[in-house]
């Protein structure tokens, strides 16, 4: 199961790219960038997705970093050499910040906008062979200096959701990462030139920064056949105390989805002001009689953080999984991806079917209230 676990989360980043769906919002949420199928170029939409402007040399360009005064996007081309760019969206220019990064690449602002961290993936050669590892590499904006250096130890963590977060007023950063050997998905934080460890169960999905600042919070996987039902844990920054955080054991949803079983492959993404999370999970449709490859839906689940209040604010039309019986082929479940403006006053919701080769933008307001598609390749989702 552990290994379907990362599979499905390497598969969840070739999703992305294939589909054309790596976005990111303007700090206010009055904006969003990312790639078009029909253009192949990086473009800025209004939030109701009208008005496209496309972006300068981006052609091809993907991980769209949106910067936090709103005045800046990073992304990179992966032709030629994995460039990275910056574009200046009050004047409308692009200019080239470095090139030969590897695949792939991440790029992570630091509050105050003046310096960003990209990942490298890097090759070193011992005696005969090439050993691939990552690198955290932080830059300055304003002369594009590198600041530091940091190697990643075995195989970073493709996450998708909030995978790397600045700790406020310092220079070091948390993330999770996959130990390589054991297949463990752990939280860590970098001090100096070391990084430490400050989890050992090897299942923890998401983690966020609490509405005071002053705490790391995380969630861990949940148990196979127990869905929707987490546990969450606080680590003091200053202290390094350690605490559980309530969750209703049973959110206040459908006693009908909360008894499908789920999987293990949940994902959840923390607002900003960490006070709610939004559960992405997959479920079986039930049928009266017992199938062997069963119809599955994804659901996205905005709820508070100890699990109150928790509502369905978008559901995938079924499909079958991972094995389509009728094609003989490889068919995984509609991926959803929650994000967050940085106030935390809206929600987008991008939908990836890598099935049906469709995709669909939702935005919402920061409590999911108030839905509206404003991108659609086809009509196959629905929502409540």
């Amino acid at each position: 199961m552990k290994n379907r676990f990362n599979f499905c989360l390497y598969c969840l980043v070739g999703a992305m790219l294939l589909s054309g769906c790596v976005f990111d919002l303007s700090p206010d949420g009055n904006q969003f960038v990312l790639w078009t199928k029909n253009s192949e170029k990086l473009e800025i939409r209004q939030a109701d997705g009208t008005n496209p402007q496309s972006i300068p040399e981006g052609e091809r360009g993907s991980y769209p970093a949106w910067s936090p005064d709103g005045k800046h996007i990073l992304f990179r081309k992966s032709v030629p050499d994995n460039t990275v760019y910056l574009y200046d969206v009050v004047e409308k220019t692009t200019r080239k910040i470095t090139d030969n990064l590897g695949f792939p690449t991440f790029f992570f602002w630091r509050d105050d906008s003046e310096q960003f961290i990209a990942i490298h993936n890097q090759k070193k050669i011992a005696g005969k062979r090439k050993r691939s590892f990552e690198q955290l590499v932080w830059r300055q904006l304003s002369d594009k200096k590198i600041v530091r250096r940091l190697e990643l130890p075995n195989r970073y963590a493709l996450s998708i959701n909030q995978t790397l977060q600045w700790i406020p007023g310092t220079q070091e950063v948390a993330f999770i990462w996959e130990d390589a050997s054991e297949r463990k998905l752990n939280l860590c934080v970098t001090q100096g030139k070391i990084i430490r460890t400050l989890t050992t169960t090897g299942d923890v999905i998401s983690f966020g920064i609490s509405q005071d600042k002053t705490e790391l919070i995380w969630a861990r996987r949940p148990q196979v056949g127990k869905p929707l039902s987490l546990t969450l844990f606080a680590q003091n920054l200053k202290k390094s105390s350690v605490r559980r955080l309530p969750f209703i054991a049973r959110p206040s949803l459908p006693l009908a989805d909360t008894e499908r079983g789920g999987h293990s492959e949940a994902t959840i993404t923390f607002s900003p002001d960490g006070k709610q999370l939004a559960l992405v999970e997959t479920f079986p449709v039930i049928t009266k009689r017992p199938v062997k490859n069963p119809q599955q839906y994804t659901a996205c689940y905005l709820m508070d953080i100890d699990g109150a209040n928790a509502r369905e604010i978008y559901r995938t039309q079924p499909m079958k999984t991972p094995l389509d019986s009728e094609e003989k082929r490889w068919v995984f479940s509609p991926w959803l991806i929650p994000l967050w403006t940085r106030d935390g006053k809206k929600l987008a919701l991008m939908c990836i079917d890598s099935g049906r080769s469709h995709r669909e933008l939702a935005m919402f307001q920061g409590d999911g209230s108030a839905p509206k598609s404003v991108i659609s390749d086809k009509a196959t989702t629905t929502k409540n």
